[in-house]
């Protein structure tokens, strides 16, 4: 609410013998869950770098969400939604997503200013196994049209709402600059 970071816990990352670091960052997450939501917090906002199946695969079940970025050329496929045809196994997805061409399949959601238009989709991200919400950043800039990639976990979160909730991700690196600057941490 404050749009502000503060720090609830630390831990050292000590590799172990077997074990990514993406699992051990995931550990570390589930064991401070309770904490995080015990503050009336839902979502935990991550840069891409966590937009990995083995981290949201364990975030999940702890009852919070993830809010983050995609790869601009992300695997994702539209949901099928169409009737179903009578014979065989229903449909499930409609083709890849395509953000170049596929535009009009996502819903437009409005401005977030002059040059920078919002859309949302809820799709099937094959690298998490799971439904998502995607809210694609068109924007044009110098000429060239451009976009950027936004998810949740969650496929009730509004898009401006997710927006808001990535962009307040930057106030961490305060954080880390202060634990750079004032603690020696590395």
């Amino acid at each position: 609410k404050s749009n502000t970071a503060y720090a609830l816990d630390a831990q050292q990352t000590i590799d172990e013998e077997g074990r990514s670091r993406i699992e051990l960052y995931a550990d570390h997450a589930v064991k401070v869950a309770a904490a995080i939501r015990a503050l009336g917090i839902k979502y935990l906002a991550a840069d891409a770098y966590y937009s990995k199946v083995k981290f949201v695969s364990a975030i999940i079940p702890t009852g919070l969400h993830i809010v983050g970025k995609l790869r601009k050329d992300a695997n994702l496929q539209w949901l099928y939604e169409g009737t179903y045809k009578g014979s065989g196994r229903p449909r499930k997805y409609d083709g890849k997503v395509d953000f170049d061409t596929d535009v009009h399949r996502f819903d437009y959601v409005g401005a977030l200013n002059e040059k920078t238009e919002v859309y949302t989709k809820i799709v099937h991200a094959k690298f998490l196994k799971r439904p998502i919400r995607v809210v694609m950043l068109k924007s044009i800039k110098d000429d060239k049209e451009g976009h950027a990639l936004l998810y949740s976990t969650d496929t009730k979160l509004d898009a401006m709402t997710l927006v808001a909730y990535y962009k307040s991700r930057f106030q961490i690196e305060f954080l880390f600059r202060d634990a750079k600057q004032h603690v020696g941490l590395t």
